[in-house]
């Protein structure tokens, strides 16, 4: 088998991965934000992760995945048997966690609100990830595009056994809470990996009410991972008071003229 463990970290103000030392193994922090992609019926796996929600995901970002998806799958864009998901938590706090898209290009309706104990259950689950990743997989080296890699494993498919359920028991419930069916994405039998998006929602602790729509992953044929951010209430309304503005122009021109 072969587990490719990465460490993508978005610079703050460019968003382009930045240079980490030369050795080191996957070290999740809470807030960070887990991207893992598997092929179904098989131990191959590889797990980014994509750095702190709070700093990197307030904006739209993209980031070269093709070289290290190829390194663990081989001719990646082809094949028909790969699921992806995202997933992350907050210490004491939010979760975080995809959802497929079953039309590219509509966003779907959120995960409901999490209770307490499931909320500790992801974290929790997210948590024995690392920790299986960083102690069992080889150390890491810097690529020169400044993503770290821990090669291989041969003890077990980590994010796979939690994306299946398996090591909670619960099959078919991603990281012990979500039906694994809408949790990632899958290409299925008749399209390639590309036809495919995620939305990222966060989702507190209260048990009730609709998770907070985050944004949306989507990956080119060519590998590159584009995240299409929501935009902040204070957005939509900056936005409105400027359409306003540019109507009561055109009718003061209209006036005029």
């Amino acid at each position: 088998m072969n587990i490719l463990a990465k460490t993508s970290l978005l610079a703050l103000a460019s968003l382009a991965l930045v240079s980490q030392s030369a050795k080191a193994d996957l070290n999740y922090t809470s807030g960070d934000i887990l991207l893992g992609f598997r092929i179904s019926n098989s131990t191959e796996e590889v797990v980014f992760d994509l750095g702190k929600f709070s700093t990197n995901f307030g904006s739209s970002f993209t980031v070269d995945l093709s070289a290290d998806l190829t390194a663990a799958f081989g001719n990646w864009s082809s094949l028909k048997t790969i699921s992806w998901g995202a997933v992350g938590y907050v210490n004491g706090g939010s979760v975080f966690a995809s959802k497929a898209e079953t039309t590219v290009g509509t966003t779907v309706v959120g995960y409901t609100n999490l209770s307490n104990a499931n909320a500790t259950k992801v974290s929790n689950s997210v948590i024995d990830l690392n920790n299986n990743l960083a102690t069992n997989g080889d150390t890491a080296t810097t690529y020169a595009n400044g993503e770290i890699t821990a090669p291989t494993d041969t003890t077990s498919a980590y994010w796979t056994n939690e994306a299946k359920g398996t090591y909670t028991g619960l099959s078919g419930l991603s990281f012990g809470v979500f039906n694994s069916a809408v949790f990632e994405a899958n290409n299925g039998a008749t399209s390639t990996l590309s036809n495919t998006a995620l939305d990222l929602f966060t989702l507190d602790r209260t048990g009730a009410g609709t998770g907070t729509l985050d944004g949306t992953f989507t990956l080119s044929s060519d590998g590159v991972l584009s995240y299409q951010a929501v935009p902040e209430p204070s957005t939509y309304a900056m936005m409105a008071f400027g359409g306003l503005g540019l109507l009561r122009m055109f009718r003061r021109r209209s006036i005029k003229a």
